[in-house]
C-alpha cells in the first residue's frame, strides 16, 4: 500500500486568504510526518485593504515600548526578529541617501535587503515612511 492510501487528510481554514490542508504521512521508520500545502492562489500579495487588521490593531493597542517588545518575542522566531530589525536598520540611512554599498559596509545587511527595504520605500504602502516621520527620521 502506498503512502497516499494511508495519509490521513484534513482541511482547515487558517485565515481569509486561502485553505490550508495538512496531510500526514507515514515515513519508512513509522513515525507520520505533516505537509502542509496552501490551496488558494498565493503568487499575489494581499494589498493592505484586503490584509485583515487584527495584528496591526494588537500592536496600536500596545501601550508601550516593552508591550510592544513583549508581543513581538512572542510573535516572532529569532530569526525573523532580526530580519525586521535590520530592515528597520536600514530605513535611516537610505532616507540619508547613503548608497546601498555603504550601508552594507557599516551594517553588514546584505545590499538585497537594503534594495528591498529601498522598494518599499518609494513603492510600498508608506509604512516606513510614518514609522520614520513619527520618530523625526524624516521631513517628509
Amino acid at each position: 500500500m502506498d503512502s497516499m492510501s494511508l495519509a490521513s487528510v484534513r482541511s482547515t481554514r487558517c485565515n481569509s486568504f486561502g485553505v490550508v490542508v495538512r496531510v500526514i504521512f507515514p515515513s519508512r521508520n513509522g513515525s507520520l510526518y505533516a505537509m502542509k500545502k496552501r490551496l488558494a492562489p498565493s503568487n499575489k500579495r494581499p494589498t493592505a485593504k484586503a490584509r485583515p487588521p487584527e495584528l496591526a490593531e494588537a500592536l496600536l493597542g500596545l501601550k508601550s515600548v516593552q508591550e510592544v517588545q513583549a508581543f513581538l518575542v512572542d510573535l516572532c522566531t529569532p530569526a525573523e526578529l532580526e530580519a525586521l530589525a535590520d530592515r528597520w536598520r536600514v530605513v535611516p540611512l537610505l532616507l540619508q541617501a547613503m548608497p546601498y554599498r555603504e550601508i552594507h559596509d557599516r551594517t553588514g545587511i546584505s545590499v538585497t535587503t537594503v534594495g528591498r527595504v529601498a522598494r518599499c520605500l518609494m513603492q510600498g504602502e508608506g509604512g516606513y515612511r510614518a514609522a520614520a516621520r513619527h520618530l523625526g527620521l524624516s521631513d517628509d
